[in-house]
Protein backbone atom coordinates (compact mmCIF):
# COMPACT_ATOMS: atom_id res chain seq x y z
CA UNK A 1 0.00 0.00 0.00
CA UNK A 2 1.28 3.46 -0.86
CA UNK A 3 1.86 5.88 2.01
CA UNK A 4 -0.40 8.92 2.07
CA UNK A 5 1.51 11.89 3.44
CA UNK A 6 -0.58 14.44 5.35
CA UNK A 7 -0.96 18.15 4.95
CA UNK A 8 -2.13 20.29 7.83
CA UNK A 9 -4.03 23.06 6.04
CA UNK A 10 -7.02 23.31 3.74
CA UNK A 11 -6.82 20.66 1.05
CA UNK A 12 -7.94 22.93 -1.76
CA UNK A 13 -5.26 25.61 -1.27
CA UNK A 14 -2.70 24.61 1.38
CA UNK A 15 -0.39 27.38 2.51
CA UNK A 16 2.89 27.41 0.59
CA UNK A 17 5.99 28.90 2.23
CA UNK A 18 8.50 30.39 -0.22
CA UNK A 19 12.00 30.45 1.29
CA UNK A 20 14.52 32.82 -0.32
CA UNK A 21 18.11 32.64 1.02
CA UNK A 22 19.93 35.85 0.03
CA UNK A 23 23.56 36.87 0.27
CA UNK A 24 24.86 39.95 -1.55
CA UNK A 25 22.42 39.60 -4.47
CA UNK A 26 20.68 42.96 -4.05
CA UNK A 27 20.94 43.56 -7.81
CA UNK A 28 18.78 40.48 -8.54
CA UNK A 29 16.67 40.22 -5.39
CA UNK A 30 13.76 42.53 -6.34
CA UNK A 31 13.05 40.54 -9.49
CA UNK A 32 13.12 37.28 -7.52
CA UNK A 33 10.78 38.54 -4.78
CA UNK A 34 8.40 40.13 -7.28
CA UNK A 35 8.12 36.83 -9.17
CA UNK A 36 7.26 35.03 -5.90
CA UNK A 37 4.62 37.61 -4.94
CA UNK A 38 3.08 37.37 -8.45
CA UNK A 39 2.21 33.67 -8.13
CA UNK A 40 -1.34 32.65 -9.04
CA UNK A 41 -1.69 30.61 -5.82
CA UNK A 42 -3.92 32.27 -3.18
CA UNK A 43 -2.24 30.94 0.00
CA UNK A 44 1.38 32.09 0.06
CA UNK A 45 4.00 33.45 2.43
CA UNK A 46 7.41 34.72 1.28
CA UNK A 47 10.31 34.42 3.73
CA UNK A 48 13.61 36.07 2.76
CA UNK A 49 16.65 35.17 4.86
CA UNK A 50 19.43 37.76 4.60
CA UNK A 51 22.55 35.74 5.37
CA UNK A 52 24.63 38.66 6.64
CA UNK A 53 24.75 40.53 3.31
CA UNK A 54 27.14 43.50 3.04
CA UNK A 55 25.43 45.10 0.02
CA UNK A 56 22.03 46.86 -0.17
CA UNK A 57 20.01 43.71 0.61
CA UNK A 58 18.56 45.10 3.91
CA UNK A 59 17.30 48.20 2.11
CA UNK A 60 15.76 46.10 -0.67
CA UNK A 61 13.89 43.98 1.88
CA UNK A 62 12.71 46.94 3.91
CA UNK A 63 10.96 48.37 0.84
CA UNK A 64 8.58 45.38 0.76
CA UNK A 65 7.23 46.04 4.25
CA UNK A 66 4.82 43.41 5.53
CA UNK A 67 4.39 41.82 2.08
CA UNK A 68 7.26 39.52 3.03
CA UNK A 69 8.89 38.16 6.18
CA UNK A 70 12.51 39.32 6.31
CA UNK A 71 14.98 37.61 8.62
CA UNK A 72 18.57 38.79 9.03
CA UNK A 73 21.18 36.42 10.44
CA UNK A 74 24.98 36.33 10.70
CA UNK A 75 26.60 34.90 7.59
CA UNK A 76 26.60 31.11 7.81
CA UNK A 77 26.26 29.89 4.24
CA UNK A 78 23.44 28.56 2.09
CA UNK A 79 22.55 25.54 4.19
CA UNK A 80 22.33 27.58 7.38
CA UNK A 81 20.24 30.29 5.73
CA UNK A 82 17.90 27.70 4.25
CA UNK A 83 17.52 26.05 7.67
CA UNK A 84 16.58 29.40 9.18
CA UNK A 85 13.87 29.85 6.56
CA UNK A 86 12.54 26.32 7.04
CA UNK A 87 12.35 26.88 10.78
CA UNK A 88 10.29 30.06 10.31
CA UNK A 89 7.92 28.61 7.69
CA UNK A 90 4.24 28.09 8.58
CA UNK A 91 3.15 26.45 5.34
CA UNK A 92 1.94 22.97 4.52
CA UNK A 93 4.29 22.92 1.53
CA UNK A 94 7.80 24.40 1.45
CA UNK A 95 9.52 25.65 -1.70
CA UNK A 96 12.76 27.45 -2.45
CA UNK A 97 13.80 30.40 -4.61
CA UNK A 98 17.41 31.48 -5.11
CA UNK A 99 17.84 35.23 -4.83
CA UNK A 100 19.25 35.45 -8.37
CA UNK A 101 16.49 33.37 -10.03
CA UNK A 102 12.86 34.08 -10.96
CA UNK A 103 9.61 32.17 -11.37
CA UNK A 104 6.78 32.08 -13.84
CA UNK A 105 3.39 32.98 -12.28
CA UNK A 106 2.13 29.37 -12.34
CA UNK A 107 5.18 27.83 -10.67
CA UNK A 108 3.76 27.33 -7.16
CA UNK A 109 0.40 26.13 -8.47
CA UNK A 110 1.92 23.47 -10.75
CA UNK A 111 4.06 21.95 -7.99
CA UNK A 112 1.37 22.19 -5.32
CA UNK A 113 -1.20 20.54 -7.58
CA UNK A 114 1.27 17.72 -8.26
CA UNK A 115 1.57 17.03 -4.52
CA UNK A 116 -2.18 17.22 -4.04
CA UNK A 117 -2.70 14.77 -6.91
CA UNK A 118 -0.06 12.35 -5.57
CA UNK A 119 -0.56 11.80 -1.83
CA UNK A 120 2.17 9.14 -1.88
CA UNK A 121 4.79 11.74 -2.93
CA UNK A 122 6.73 13.86 -0.46
CA UNK A 123 8.37 16.07 -3.08
CA UNK A 124 7.43 17.44 -6.50
CA UNK A 125 9.87 18.93 -8.98
CA UNK A 126 9.90 20.41 -12.45
CA UNK A 127 12.23 21.49 -15.22
CA UNK A 128 14.06 24.83 -15.38
CA UNK A 129 14.84 27.38 -18.05
CA UNK A 130 18.34 28.86 -18.13
CA UNK A 131 18.99 32.54 -18.83
CA UNK A 132 22.13 34.65 -18.91
CA UNK A 133 22.95 37.52 -16.57
CA UNK A 134 20.69 39.89 -18.54
CA UNK A 135 17.77 37.47 -18.59
CA UNK A 136 18.18 36.24 -22.17
CA UNK A 137 17.11 32.61 -22.66
CA UNK A 138 20.10 30.32 -23.29
CA UNK A 139 18.46 26.90 -22.75
CA UNK A 140 14.73 26.10 -22.61
CA UNK A 141 15.28 22.90 -20.61
CA UNK A 142 17.76 22.34 -17.81
CA UNK A 143 17.00 18.62 -17.94
CA UNK A 144 17.77 18.39 -21.66
CA UNK A 145 20.93 20.46 -21.40
CA UNK A 146 22.41 18.32 -18.63
CA UNK A 147 20.87 14.97 -19.61
CA UNK A 148 18.81 14.61 -16.44
CA UNK A 149 15.85 12.20 -16.53
CA UNK A 150 12.49 13.36 -15.16
CA UNK A 151 12.42 10.69 -12.47
CA UNK A 152 9.39 9.90 -10.31
CA UNK A 153 8.79 7.20 -7.71
CA UNK A 154 11.32 5.82 -5.23
CA UNK A 155 14.62 7.38 -6.30
CA UNK A 156 16.97 7.01 -3.33
CA UNK A 157 19.36 4.78 -5.26
CA UNK A 158 19.69 7.35 -8.04
CA UNK A 159 20.32 10.13 -5.49
CA UNK A 160 23.11 7.98 -4.06
CA UNK A 161 25.02 8.65 -7.28
CA UNK A 162 24.43 12.40 -7.35
CA UNK A 163 21.74 15.05 -7.12
CA UNK A 164 19.32 15.79 -9.96
CA UNK A 165 16.66 17.82 -8.08
CA UNK A 166 17.61 21.50 -7.89
CA UNK A 167 16.25 23.59 -5.02
CA UNK A 168 14.71 26.04 -7.47
CA UNK A 169 12.67 23.25 -9.06
CA UNK A 170 11.30 21.52 -5.94
CA UNK A 171 8.43 21.69 -3.47
CA UNK A 172 8.30 19.50 -0.35
CA UNK A 173 5.72 18.61 2.28
CA UNK A 174 6.24 20.37 5.61
CA UNK A 175 5.00 17.21 7.34
CA UNK A 176 8.44 15.74 6.51
CA UNK A 177 10.33 18.75 7.91
CA UNK A 178 11.80 16.89 10.88
CA UNK A 179 13.64 14.60 8.48
CA UNK A 180 15.67 17.36 6.83
CA UNK A 181 15.66 20.25 9.33
CA UNK A 182 18.08 21.53 10.41
CA UNK A 183 20.43 20.88 7.51
CA UNK A 184 23.73 19.54 8.91
CA UNK A 185 27.10 21.05 8.11
CA UNK A 186 28.32 17.92 6.30
CA UNK A 187 25.44 18.03 3.78
CA UNK A 188 26.94 19.19 0.51
CA UNK A 189 23.92 21.11 -0.78
CA UNK A 190 20.55 21.86 0.75
CA UNK A 191 18.60 20.45 -2.22
CA UNK A 192 20.50 17.16 -2.35
CA UNK A 193 20.08 16.69 1.41
CA UNK A 194 16.34 17.44 1.33
CA UNK A 195 15.76 15.17 -1.68
CA UNK A 196 17.65 12.27 -0.06
CA UNK A 197 15.87 12.56 3.27
CA UNK A 198 12.46 12.70 1.61
CA UNK A 199 13.30 9.82 -0.76
CA UNK A 200 14.15 7.62 2.21
CA UNK A 201 10.46 7.49 3.17
CA UNK A 202 8.39 8.68 0.20
CA UNK A 203 8.10 8.88 -3.55
CA UNK A 204 8.82 12.00 -5.57
CA UNK A 205 6.84 13.18 -8.58
CA UNK A 206 8.24 14.98 -11.64
CA UNK A 207 6.24 17.37 -13.78
CA UNK A 208 7.31 18.30 -17.33
CA UNK A 209 6.86 22.07 -17.08
CA UNK A 210 9.76 24.47 -16.36
CA UNK A 211 9.08 25.97 -12.93
CA UNK A 212 12.23 28.00 -12.35
CA UNK A 213 14.22 30.49 -14.42
CA UNK A 214 17.84 29.80 -13.51
CA UNK A 215 20.19 32.73 -14.02
CA UNK A 216 23.66 31.62 -15.10
CA UNK A 217 26.41 34.11 -14.27
CA UNK A 218 29.98 34.23 -13.02
CA UNK A 219 29.03 34.13 -9.34
CA UNK A 220 26.97 30.93 -9.40
CA UNK A 221 27.79 28.48 -6.65
CA UNK A 222 27.33 25.53 -8.95
CA UNK A 223 26.32 25.81 -12.60
CA UNK A 224 28.47 28.21 -14.59
CA UNK A 225 31.37 27.85 -12.16
CA UNK A 226 34.91 27.63 -13.53
CA UNK A 227 37.09 24.51 -13.34
CA UNK A 228 38.87 25.53 -10.13
CA UNK A 229 35.58 26.30 -8.40
CA UNK A 230 34.08 22.99 -9.53
CA UNK A 231 37.05 21.17 -8.03
CA UNK A 232 36.47 22.97 -4.75
CA UNK A 233 32.82 21.96 -4.93
CA UNK A 234 33.88 18.33 -5.29
CA UNK A 235 35.83 18.75 -2.06
CA UNK A 236 32.73 20.14 -0.39
CA UNK A 237 30.77 17.07 -1.49
CA UNK A 238 33.16 14.52 -0.01
CA UNK A 239 31.70 14.28 3.53
CA UNK A 240 28.17 13.86 2.18
CA UNK A 241 29.18 11.28 -0.43
CA UNK A 242 30.86 9.28 2.30
CA UNK A 243 27.76 9.62 4.51
CA UNK A 244 25.53 8.37 1.70
CA UNK A 245 27.59 5.24 1.14
CA UNK A 246 27.21 4.39 4.82
CA UNK A 247 23.56 5.32 5.31
CA UNK A 248 21.59 4.34 2.19
CA UNK A 249 20.02 0.93 2.96
CA UNK A 250 21.43 -1.92 0.81
CA UNK A 251 18.08 -2.70 -0.77
CA UNK A 252 17.47 0.89 -1.94
CA UNK A 253 20.12 0.92 -4.69
CA UNK A 254 20.97 -1.40 -7.56
CA UNK A 255 24.46 -2.92 -7.94
CA UNK A 256 25.19 -0.51 -10.79
CA UNK A 257 24.10 2.45 -8.64
CA UNK A 258 26.46 1.37 -5.86
CA UNK A 259 29.22 1.10 -8.44
CA UNK A 260 28.62 4.59 -9.80
CA UNK A 261 28.40 6.00 -6.26
CA UNK A 262 31.85 4.65 -5.35
CA UNK A 263 33.23 5.79 -8.70
CA UNK A 264 31.88 9.31 -8.11
CA UNK A 265 33.45 9.40 -4.64
CA UNK A 266 36.79 8.57 -6.26
CA UNK A 267 36.28 11.23 -8.94
CA UNK A 268 35.48 13.81 -6.27
CA UNK A 269 38.56 12.89 -4.24
CA UNK A 270 40.85 13.00 -7.27
CA UNK A 271 39.51 16.34 -8.52
CA UNK A 272 39.61 17.89 -5.07
CA UNK A 273 43.13 16.67 -4.38
CA UNK A 274 44.33 18.02 -7.73
CA UNK A 275 42.87 21.47 -7.02
CA UNK A 276 44.27 21.52 -3.48
CA UNK A 277 47.68 20.27 -4.60
CA UNK A 278 47.80 17.59 -1.93
CA UNK A 279 47.74 13.81 -1.62
CA UNK A 280 44.51 12.01 -0.80
CA UNK A 281 45.52 11.11 2.80
CA UNK A 282 45.88 14.84 3.51
CA UNK A 283 42.50 15.59 1.93
CA UNK A 284 40.25 13.01 3.59
CA UNK A 285 40.26 12.88 7.36
CA UNK A 286 39.71 9.36 8.67
CA UNK A 287 39.15 9.03 12.40
CA UNK A 288 39.50 6.01 14.67
CA UNK A 289 35.71 5.73 14.74
CA UNK A 290 35.70 5.75 10.92
CA UNK A 291 38.16 2.84 10.97
CA UNK A 292 35.97 0.94 13.42
CA UNK A 293 32.84 1.37 11.30
CA UNK A 294 34.77 0.43 8.16
CA UNK A 295 36.03 -2.77 9.76
CA UNK A 296 32.52 -3.75 10.89
CA UNK A 297 30.99 -3.08 7.46
CA UNK A 298 33.86 -4.88 5.74
CA UNK A 299 33.25 -7.98 7.86
CA UNK A 300 29.53 -7.86 7.03
CA UNK A 301 30.48 -7.70 3.36
CA UNK A 302 32.79 -10.70 3.68
CA UNK A 303 30.13 -12.77 5.44
CA UNK A 304 27.50 -11.82 2.86
CA UNK A 305 29.79 -12.86 0.04
CA UNK A 306 30.49 -16.19 1.71
CA UNK A 307 26.76 -16.61 2.25
CA UNK A 308 25.97 -16.16 -1.44
CA UNK A 309 24.52 -12.65 -1.25
CA UNK A 310 26.76 -10.53 -3.50
CA UNK A 311 24.29 -7.59 -3.56
CA UNK A 312 24.46 -7.20 0.21
CA UNK A 313 28.23 -7.72 0.09
CA UNK A 314 28.55 -4.93 -2.45
CA UNK A 315 26.48 -2.49 -0.39
CA UNK A 316 28.35 -3.20 2.83
CA UNK A 317 31.73 -2.96 1.09
CA UNK A 318 30.58 0.43 -0.24
CA UNK A 319 29.72 1.45 3.33
CA UNK A 320 33.22 0.46 4.43
CA UNK A 321 34.70 2.57 1.62
CA UNK A 322 32.53 5.49 2.71
CA UNK A 323 33.82 5.23 6.26
CA UNK A 324 37.46 4.79 5.19
CA UNK A 325 38.06 5.52 1.47
CA UNK A 326 41.62 4.20 1.68
CA UNK A 327 40.57 0.76 2.98
CA UNK A 328 42.18 -1.57 0.46
CA UNK A 329 40.50 -4.71 1.79
CA UNK A 330 37.07 -3.09 1.46
CA UNK A 331 37.85 -2.08 -2.11
CA UNK A 332 39.00 -5.61 -2.94
CA UNK A 333 35.73 -7.01 -1.58
CA UNK A 334 33.80 -4.40 -3.57
CA UNK A 335 35.61 -5.39 -6.77
CA UNK A 336 34.93 -9.06 -6.08
CA UNK A 337 31.23 -8.60 -5.31
CA UNK A 338 30.39 -6.13 -8.09
CA UNK A 339 30.29 -8.47 -11.13
CA UNK A 340 28.49 -11.16 -9.14
CA UNK A 341 25.84 -8.70 -7.91
CA UNK A 342 25.31 -7.21 -11.37
CA UNK A 343 24.92 -10.67 -12.94
CA UNK A 344 22.46 -11.67 -10.21
CA UNK A 345 20.41 -8.49 -10.78
CA UNK A 346 20.39 -9.06 -14.53
CA UNK A 347 19.10 -12.60 -14.07
CA UNK A 348 16.33 -11.37 -11.77
CA UNK A 349 15.33 -8.69 -14.26
CA UNK A 350 15.21 -11.21 -17.08
CA UNK A 351 12.99 -13.45 -14.97
CA UNK A 352 10.65 -10.51 -14.24
CA UNK A 353 10.32 -9.86 -17.96
CA UNK A 354 9.24 -13.40 -18.85
CA UNK A 355 6.13 -13.12 -21.00
CA UNK A 356 3.11 -15.38 -20.87
CA UNK A 357 1.68 -17.60 -23.63
CA UNK A 358 -0.78 -15.16 -25.30
CA UNK A 359 1.13 -12.05 -26.40
CA UNK A 360 -0.69 -8.90 -27.51
CA UNK A 361 1.31 -5.96 -28.89
CA UNK A 362 0.30 -2.31 -28.68
CA UNK A 363 2.19 0.86 -29.48
CA UNK A 364 2.17 3.49 -26.74
CA UNK A 365 1.24 6.18 -29.27
CA UNK A 366 -1.82 4.16 -30.31
CA UNK A 367 -2.95 3.68 -26.71
CA UNK A 368 -2.71 7.43 -26.15
CA UNK A 369 -4.60 8.13 -29.36
CA UNK A 370 -7.42 5.75 -28.37
CA UNK A 371 -7.47 5.07 -24.58
CA UNK A 372 -10.46 2.77 -25.02
CA UNK A 373 -8.09 0.17 -26.51
CA UNK A 374 -6.45 -0.28 -23.14
CA UNK A 375 -9.74 -0.08 -21.24
CA UNK A 376 -11.26 -2.86 -23.36
CA UNK A 377 -8.18 -5.04 -22.97
CA UNK A 378 -8.30 -4.56 -19.21
CA UNK A 379 -11.94 -5.67 -19.10
CA UNK A 380 -11.16 -8.79 -21.11
CA UNK A 381 -7.86 -9.88 -19.53
CA UNK A 382 -6.89 -10.11 -15.86
CA UNK A 383 -3.81 -10.92 -13.85
CA UNK A 384 -4.74 -14.58 -13.65
CA UNK A 385 -4.82 -15.06 -17.42
CA UNK A 386 -1.90 -16.58 -19.28
CA UNK A 387 -1.46 -13.39 -21.32
CA UNK A 388 0.91 -10.43 -21.54
CA UNK A 389 0.30 -7.05 -23.12
CA UNK A 390 3.59 -5.86 -24.61
CA UNK A 391 3.63 -2.07 -25.06
CA UNK A 392 6.19 -0.80 -27.55
CA UNK A 393 7.67 2.66 -27.98
CA UNK A 394 8.46 3.03 -24.28
CA UNK A 395 12.00 4.26 -24.81
CA UNK A 396 12.62 6.95 -22.18
CA UNK A 397 11.49 7.83 -18.62
CA UNK A 398 8.80 10.21 -19.85
CA UNK A 399 7.24 7.41 -21.89
CA UNK A 400 7.20 5.18 -18.81
CA UNK A 401 5.28 7.86 -16.93
CA UNK A 402 2.81 8.25 -19.81
CA UNK A 403 2.16 4.49 -19.83
CA UNK A 404 1.72 4.46 -16.05
CA UNK A 405 -0.87 7.23 -16.35
CA UNK A 406 -2.75 5.30 -19.03
CA UNK A 407 -2.75 2.11 -16.94
CA UNK A 408 -4.07 4.01 -13.93
CA UNK A 409 -6.81 5.65 -15.99
CA UNK A 410 -7.85 2.22 -17.32
CA UNK A 411 -7.87 0.68 -13.83
CA UNK A 412 -4.95 -1.59 -14.72
CA UNK A 413 -2.54 -0.51 -11.96
CA UNK A 414 -3.70 -2.95 -9.27
CA UNK A 415 -2.15 -6.23 -8.15
CA UNK A 416 -4.82 -8.24 -9.99
CA UNK A 417 -4.51 -6.33 -13.27
CA UNK A 418 -3.37 -7.85 -16.56
CA UNK A 419 0.34 -8.50 -17.06
CA UNK A 420 1.99 -5.62 -18.96
CA UNK A 421 5.56 -5.41 -20.27
CA UNK A 422 7.05 -2.17 -21.63
CA UNK A 423 9.75 -2.36 -24.33
CA UNK A 424 11.49 0.00 -26.74
CA UNK A 425 10.62 -1.83 -29.98
CA UNK A 426 7.94 -0.08 -32.04
CA UNK A 427 6.51 -2.93 -34.13
CA UNK A 428 5.38 -6.55 -33.58
CA UNK A 429 8.44 -8.02 -35.31
CA UNK A 430 10.81 -6.03 -33.13
CA UNK A 431 8.77 -6.98 -30.08
CA UNK A 432 8.92 -10.67 -30.92
CA UNK A 433 12.69 -10.45 -31.30
CA UNK A 434 13.03 -8.63 -27.97
CA UNK A 435 10.88 -11.03 -25.92
CA UNK A 436 11.73 -14.26 -27.72
CA UNK A 437 8.07 -15.16 -28.35
CA UNK A 438 5.66 -14.65 -31.25
CA UNK A 439 3.06 -11.89 -31.05
CA UNK A 440 -0.50 -13.23 -31.18
CA UNK A 441 -2.32 -10.02 -32.08
CA UNK A 442 -1.99 -6.25 -32.13
CA UNK A 443 -4.14 -3.53 -30.57
CA UNK A 444 -4.49 -0.49 -32.79
CA UNK A 445 -7.08 2.22 -33.43
CA UNK A 446 -9.72 1.42 -36.02
CA UNK A 447 -9.06 2.98 -39.40
CA UNK A 448 -11.68 5.42 -40.69
CA UNK A 449 -14.08 3.86 -43.22
CA UNK A 450 -13.33 4.75 -46.85
CA UNK A 451 -15.60 7.40 -48.36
Amino acid sequence: MRARLPITGAVEHPLVSVIVPAYNYARYLPEAIDSALAQDWPALEVIVVDDGSTDETPEVLAAYGDRITAIRRPNGGLNAATSTGIGAARGDFLTFLDADDTWRPDRVRLLAEALLAHPEAGLSWGDMEIVDERGNLTAPSFRARYGLPALSGRVLGRLLQGNFVSAGSMMVRASLRERFHPIPEFAAWQDWWIAVRVAEVAEIVAIPEPVNVYREHGSNMNLGADVAKVSRLFRQELPFRRWLLEHVPPSQATPRQWGVAVEMLDVAMTRAAGEAGCALPELVEITADDRRRAAAAREEARQALLGGDPALALARAAAAIGAAPDDGDARALFAQAAPLAVAQADRAQAADQTVRRDVTFALLDDLERDPQLLARYGREVGGGDDATLVVGGVDHPGAVQRLQALLAAAGMDGDDAADVLAIEARDPAGAAAAIGRAVTRRLEPARPAAA
